[in-house]
């Protein structure tokens, strides 16, 4: 987490070029600005990837 790794690929994740961090969560809603998580940061082609390897979770995926 110290170093913002992707967790899919374990490369540096950085930012989209909307200047915000994509992460991956379960459950059914976003989190909120400000909002703390333990899960680490993601691409947003390793995050298409990741969902895709895992159906039961795609539906609920918002990229």
């Amino acid at each position: 987490m110290e170093h913002s790794l992707c967790q899919v690929c374990s490369g540096p994740a950085g930012t989209r070029a909307d200047g915000r961090t994509l992460f991956l969560l379960g459950g059914a809603r976003p989190i909120a600005e400000g909002e703390t998580t333990a899960a680490p940061p993601v691409h947003q082609s390793c995050a298409v990837e990741a969902t895709e390897g895992c159906p039961d979770h795609s539906p609920h995926i918002e990229l």
